[in-house]
């Protein structure tokens, strides 16, 4: 039987959040976040997230692991008309440091990547309080961009 492999580029704009434990499902697979809902807040999430990967259309991926809890959230710029469609602006990728009141914040928009660091509470757009946290494993920490 011959394997078929999936382009990265048809990847792109999706996540995939890898889940504390072997019991299934260990893995979820996000659609396309400009074009679907991505899920994050359904109940796969109840488990503890040991990493968080968000496919690039570069075909590079951003790897967040070892933060005592995630986020994800959309920048949305306006009301496209009917349909209630929106223009996403950016995606938001954030990790909380484990004990303290810091989060890494990755956004990805506009064409640019761009990483930093903001105090817990301010992550949101505005310097606001973002919803959506989810559990992690806190441990050896890592945020960074590599080949998909």
């Amino acid at each position: 039987m011959q394997s078929i492999a999936i382009p990265k580029l048809q990847q792109a704009w999706t996540f995939k959040a890898t889940f504390e434990g072997d019991l299934p499902p260990k893995h979820y697979q996000s659609p396309n976040v400009l074009l679907s809902n991505p899920g994050w807040m359904d109940e796969h999430f109840r488990r503890p997230i040991e990493q968080l990967e968000f496919y690039l259309p570069t075909g590079h991926k951003i790897l967040m692991r070892g933060f005592e809890q995630y986020n994800f959230f959309l920048e949305v710029a306006q009301d496209l008309g009917a349909g209630g469609r929106f223009a996403i602006d950016a995606v938001f990728l954030c990790g909380k440091l484990s004990g303290k009141p810091v989060v890494y914040r990755w956004r990805i928009g506009g064409g640019h990547c761009t990483q930093d660091r903001v105090r817990f509470g301010q992550e949101g757009l505005g310097m606001t309080p973002s919803r959506g946290w989810k559990r992690g494993v806190a441990g050896r920490i890592s945020s960074l961009v590599v080949e998909g």
